[in-house]
């Protein structure tokens, strides 16, 4: 993979500078970023296993069907 992905906002900002030249990243913000990122899938998980559980009035209150929301639910948590 070329780039950081933007949505890993600690992650990506701690590698920007990191040429010949520049500070490295100190290892507490890698520690956070790390955590941070952790976090994120263990909440992602969490909603997917959620939303595999509602029933069908509550999925058409949130504008979904059942199968789109069953391909959402079979997502892996690193997945966004």
């Amino acid at each position: 993979m070329a780039t950081i992905p933007s949505r890993l906002p600690l992650l990506s900002g701690s590698f920007s500078g990191f040429r010949r030249g520049h500070e490295r990243p100190r290892p507490r913000s890698l520690l956070l970023a790390v955590i941070g990122l952790l976090m994120r899938w263990q909440e992602r998980a969490e909603e997917r296993y959620a939303l595999a559980d509602l029933d069908d009035r509550l999925l058409r209150d949130i504008g979904l069907d059942r199968i789109a929301a069953a391909r959402e639910a079979r997502k892996p948590f690193w997945q966004a």
